[in-house]
């Protein structure tokens, strides 16, 4: 008896439960109307439903579209395959942002589900003008122990050569005679894809190639040529003022193969006057550079890109300048490479000062006058060269150099002394007349002179200076270490 009726309760508790389970699950009817911000009628909206922010509720749409569940009209009507919880409508349409509302049916007796009205706004679209959208490019990146500027990253004026470019690398500086600095270290060879570049005079490069040409420039610490035999980098173990930092010039691909120019000219006031031309021709395997300057500008100062004046040189007079150069590289495969250069340059500095001192003492004062003429005459010449042979167990090099300058200098400097100050209608008239005893106030000059002085001196120094540097790196393959003999020999 007692077992009957306790499986009588189990079964009725079972039916309960399924019951409570089924009503949970009923169906329930949503309606709802669609406007927008102005009460217009919104049509063809998409429509989902989820349960409890997460769960995507399957629904029948009566009104519209039930495969792609799109409205017809505004108007919202769905039979929902859910029961009791709390639930969220989204609807979507082109030209609108999406909208969104909560319900919640809190009762399996809650039948239909009338919602608020759902207002969607109208996205905000305006016809803008034509505009020039441009990129921001990276100016430098780290590839391994190499650092890459990328020159196009770089703003610079029409016509810009090399040194405005260099000037605005980040860390870099130029001074006035052309020594590159980056982050404080000083860059010891100035390299056109890879090859030395009129060895010696950076400017040339700087002054002459232009920027336009430049795809990238690369500082890295350069290895020894025999690196490949000492089986080291040849950098790691070196200190870093004894490490050769160079800055590697990489020219644009169009620019590598073919011949290009550009040449400049200008005539001033006082016939000032300069002007230069700069060639470059590449091949697969030879390439050369010529360039040539002549000007009497003296004062060869020039604004920077960033507003500062660079001091390339300051000479005091007229200072006439005529140069020029060639440049070679030629490289046959790993083996061979050949390169070098010839540049001369001769300066004529004409200087004219006049000097007017006044010396004040107890017991008078004196009055000096004076005059200084000198005339500087230059001329150098100076050719470098670098013969390279790289074979499987040998490396052998060869560089002479050679530099010849003489500059001759005549100076003619006057000076006198009055006890009163001489009265002159003209700058200079009291030295000139001293000295050249001509003039309408000669007697009142001689009058009051105490001392006259000339100073007539001649300087005329010539060097010549050679070099000879050979090394030869030997590695045969059955011995364990190599042998390097370098020889060094001036004249």
């Amino acid at each position: 008896m007692h077992n009957a009726l306790r499986t009588a309760l189990i079964c009725l508790a079972a039916i309960l439960t399924a019951f409570t389970a089924s009503a949970d699950l009923k169906k329930f009817m949503l309606v709802g109307y669609i406007y927008d911000q102005e009460w217009d009628s919104v049509d063809s909206c998409e429509v989902e439903i989820y349960k409890d922010d997460t769960v995507k509720v399957n629904f029948k749409l009566l009104t519209g579209n039930d495969a792609t569940k799109t409205l017809s009209g505004n108007q919202l009507r769905a039979l929902v395959n859910s029961g009791i919880g709390t639930y969220r409508i989204s609807l979507f349409k082109d030209g609108y942002t999406p909208a969104t509302t909560t319900f919640r049916i809190g009762s399996v007796s809650e039948n239909t589900k009338y919602l608020r009205t759902i207002r969607m706004e109208k996205e905000l679209t305006r016809k803008l003008n034509e505009v020039t959208v441009t990129g921001t490019r990276v100016k430098m990146v780290m590839k391994g122990d190499t650092v890459v500027f990328d020159a196009a990253a770089f703003q610079l004026g029409e016509g810009s050569m090399l040194d405005a470019l260099v000037r605005q690398l980040p860390g870099a500086t130029i001074s006035s005679d052309g020594v590159i600095e980056v982050n404080g270290r000083k860059i010891n060879e100035l390299l056109v894809n890879g090859k030395d570049f009129f060895k010696g005079d950076p400017k040339v490069a700087l002054q002459n190639l232009p920027a336009y040409t430049v795809k990238n420039l690369k500082v890295y610490d350069k290895a020894d040529d025999d690196a490949y035999l000492t089986h080291s980098d040849s950098n790691a173990d070196k200190l870093e003022d004894d490490q050769n930092l160079v800055m590697d010039v990489q020219l644009k691909k169009e620019y590598i193969k073919g011949w290009m120019a550009n040449a400049e000219a200008g005539y001033g006031t006082r016939d000032r006057y300069m002007g230069r031309i700069f060639g470059l021709g590449y091949t697969d395997k030879l390439r050369i550079s010529v360039f040539g300057n002549i000007n009497n500008t003296g004062n060869s100062s020039q604004a920077g890109d960033n507003g500062q004046w660079w001091e390339r040189s300051a000479e005091n007079g007229i200072n006439r300048v005529a140069m020029g150069g060639i440049d070679y590289s030629y490289k046959n495969g790993e083996e061979t490479e050949f390169s070098g250069n010839l540049n001369y340059r001769h300066n004529d500095i004409n200087e004219h000062e006049i000097s007017s001192i006044t010396r004040f003492y107890p017991s008078g004062d004196l009055y000096r006058r004076g005059e200084l003429r000198r005339r500087t005459k230059g001329h150098t010449l100076r050719t470098d060269h670098d013969l390279n042979f790289r074979l499987k167990s040998l490396a052998f090099a060869l560089m002479p150099s050679l530099e010849w300058s003489r500059n001759k200098t005549r100076t003619n400097n006057l000076t006198a002394t009055f006890d009163t100050d001489p009265v002159e209608n003209s700058r200079g008239e009291a030295i000139d007349s001293v000295f050249n005893a001509t003039g309408p106030k000669l007697n009142d000059f001689r009058r009051h002179l105490l001392t006259s002085l000339q100073n007539l001196s001649v300087n005329d120094p010539e060097n010549l200076h050679g070099r000879i540097n050979t090394w030869t790196t030997i590695r045969p393959a059955s011995w364990k270490g190599v042998v390097r003999v370098n020889l060094i020999g001036d004249i």
